[in-house]
């Protein structure tokens, strides 16, 4: 029997397929296939997939995308690739790659330190881009707990990020702030009770969108604006860290893949 596949749109990728349509969440097929090819319908982003397809279940929207920018990581082969540079880290971080979660960078930081965001970044300077991750968090979960998704200066110091993090009740927030230790604004917010997060920037050449999804598919827009207040120049993934005495737990960040669009 061939190999058959199911086009994601999204991701621009195709997805080998077994077993039966139904098994995919939020997939069925379409009666009548368009030159020889069924028609695979995503009922979540209401778009019609093209694909000879039988398909399999899963978080397929995960999967790698077949032609990925160079600005993309999916975190899978043990150390940092050299085009991220460290912001503000502290020597009490620690993080590993593909190590303590497979396939993720699990981000660290003790809850008694008192610098701020410790940041990942890389040098960008994009007409128009896409840009993603997949995060989810743990430890303690007090006032100024963040991990999030960033896009700032070329050094960075001034920055907004969209961001799953805990001030009074845990919220998705998008949040600009003037170096790594001082915010400046609150711009948008909801409250959030989850543990994982799809987060999304969007630029078009005039609008900076900030997006989140708790699928990777349905997207929900949070905050547009048509200037930042700083000449964008880097982007990246981060974590703001707490400054609480001794014996409160550590701050942890888990990224599963970090996607850009051009």
């Amino acid at each position: 029997m061939a190999l058959l596949y199911i086009r994601d749109e999204l991701n621009e990728t195709w997805i080998p397929c077994v077993g039966e349509l139904g098994d995919i969440p939020n997939v069925s097929i379409s009666a009548a296939p368009t030159n020889g090819a069924a028609l695979v319908y995503d009922t979540v982003s209401g778009k019609w997939i093209d694909g000879t397809a039988v398909a399999t279940g899963g978080d397929w929207v995960d999967i790698p995308p077949e032609s990925p920018s160079a600005y993309d990581d999916e975190f899978d082969d043990g150390s940092l690739d050299a085009k991220w540079t460290w912001y503000n880290q502290s020597y009490l971080d620690t993080w590993d790659e593909d190590t303590t979660k497979e396939d993720c960078l699990y981000l660290q930081h003790p809850g008694w330190d008192s610098t701020r965001w410790a940041i990942l970044y890389q040098a960008c300077t994009e007409g128009s881009f896409d840009l993603r991750t997949k995060v989810s968090w743990g430890g303690w979960r007090g006032n100024y707990t963040r991990i999030g998704l960033f896009i700032g200066e070329a050094t960075p110091g001034e920055f907004t990020t969209i961001l799953i993090g805990y001030d009074e009740y845990p919220r998705i927030r998008v949040q600009h702030f003037s170096d790594p230790n001082t915010w400046a604004e609150h711009l948008a917010d909801i409250e959030f009770n989850g543990n994982k997060m799809y987060l999304r920037i969007g630029y078009d050449g005039s609008t900076f969108r900030f997006y989140y999804s708790d699928d990777g598919r349905a997207w929900t827009e949070l905050y547009h604006t048509s200037s930042l207040g700083f000449t964008m120049g880097s982007i990246g993934i981060g974590i703001d860290k707490i400054f609480y005495p001794v014996g409160y737990d550590d701050s942890v960040a888990v990224f599963d893949w970090f996607r850009v669009s051009v």
